[in-house]
């Protein structure tokens, strides 16, 4: 990370710092100079800033060997927070975190139906709620972090067997989108639930010392996330990761994307779903079927027999396209399940990524919290506030942003400094 001494990209420089500070702890500013490439005064005069403004915080003097004693600075964990929502099928999960990760509050509220067009306004009243709730000023709040179930299930149609533009979906969660953006001013990131949880390993997890890998999310459906240089590939109009549609098959089951042979046919959550309710012919739901395993275990074995080549293709095809430092696979299905996932993709294809020295297997299990993901979806506004830029954020996201999340950031500041004066 390279700062610039211009006082016209004074707003980069302060981002580089708070980023510092989120991935590294506590940091004296003779490093974060060293890091950043800026002069002593510039760090200092930044620093200050950060300080008046309430977003970081002096820890005290450490003294390390015979050299002169350094004062550490850490993020100020009260001085910036982020709402997290989740909708799946059934429930609504929300948090507040603050800036340093923490969680303040959590809630789960039950969910009848999914209704695209009365969704923003329940998820204005929960985020107010908990604003009110938890005594948090608006002002201090980053953003929204938005995870939306699959696409497809937003359809009301009842013949699944309908062929769907998936791009025609997809606007479906735009539309949520600005609609809580309009209502509840705030910035609002939606992104599905692969790079929402990657974005949290790379600021608080265990990929914090990645600079490269895809996060695979195994549920309903399948998504990827691509971490490149420490930063989320968004794709355009912020539509990526549907690895679940990558074709596997020419000519195989039917996809409700239209296409034939996309890897959710065989392997997604919704498959086994389908796939075991299909050889019992009655409907069995996936929480029974994980939290039965025993019941079904020789229909499980059938099913894993019957994804392995196909989700074996999969694998191949990210790391033969992008050859990341590790793939890690992630999933609400319990750790039983995807060591066994894993384990039945072995040996794996022919690719690129067995020819050089890895520090990393292939292919890695996620660690174990069953938070994750709406850990993932509050982290969202603080990583696009610390590391995507303002015009890629707006036009990738939504060009009809009222802020994006620097500028709730900058706007704190600049509050900060009236009342000072």
């Amino acid at each position: 990370m390279r700062g610039t001494n211009s006082q016209y990209n004074k707003t980069t420089n302060l981002r580089l710092i708070l980023n510092i500070l989120t991935k590294q702890g506590a940091v004296p500013r003779i490093e974060i100079a060293k890091q950043t490439y800026l002069t002593k005064q510039t760090i200092s005069n930044l620093t200050d800033t950060l300080d008046k403004a309430g977003l970081i915080q002096e820890l005290g003097v450490k003294r390390k060997g015979v050299g002169k004693p350094t004062t550490q600075l850490s993020l100020n964990p009260n001085g910036a927070y982020s709402i997290g929502i989740r909708v799946r099928s059934t429930l609504i999960e929300a948090a507040i975190y603050n800036i340093a990760g923490q969680q303040i509050a959590y809630h789960r509220f039950p969910l009848e139906r999914i209704e695209a067009d009365k969704l923003a306004d329940i998820l204005e009243e929960i985020c107010n709620m908990l604003m009110l709730k938890n005594h948090i000023d608006k002002t201090k709040i980053l953003g929204i972090g938005l995870v939306l179930p699959a696409s497809n299930r937003f359809s009301q149609v009842k013949d699944k067997s309908l062929s769907k533009d998936i791009l025609e979906l997809e606007e479906i969660s735009k539309n949520i989108q600005k609609q809580l953006n309009d209502k509840i001013e705030l910035p609002v990131i939606v992104e599905n639930i692969a790079s929402a949880v990657a974005s949290k390993e790379t600021f608080y997890g265990a990929a914090k010392d990645l600079k490269s890998f895809v996060y695979i999310y195994l549920g309903h459906s399948i998504d990827a996330s691509f971490i490149f240089d420490k930063n989320i590939f968004i794709g355009y109009n912020g539509v990526a990761g549907r690895l679940g549609h990558l074709i596997v098959e020419t000519d195989g089951r039917e996809c409700s994307c239209g296409n034939y042979g996309c890897l959710n046919q065989y392997a997604s959550l919704s498959a086994l779903e389908k796939y075991i309710s299909k050889r019992l012919k009655t409907q069995i739901k996936i929480a029974d079927i994980l939290g039965n395993a025993e019941k079904y275990e020789k229909h499980l074995a059938l099913w894993f027999e019957d994804m392995s080549e196909a989700m074996r293709v999969g694998i191949n095809s990210l790391e033969n396209l992008f050859n990341a430092e590790t793939i890690i696979l992630g999933s609400d299905a319990p750790d039983w399940f995807l060591d066994r996932f894993i384990r039945v993709l072995r040996p794996f294809l022919p690719s690129v990524a067995q020819y050089s020295n890895r520090a990393l297997p292939r292919l890695i299990r996620a660690p174990s919290d069953e938070k994750s993901a709406i850990k993932g979806a509050a982290t969202l506004p603080i990583y696009f506030a610390l590391t995507q830029d303002k015009q890629q954020l707006s036009t990738e996201q939504n060009e009809d942003f009222l802020e994006s999340p620097i500028d709730r950031i900058i706007a704190l500041i600049e509050h900060k400094q009236k009342a000072i004066v």
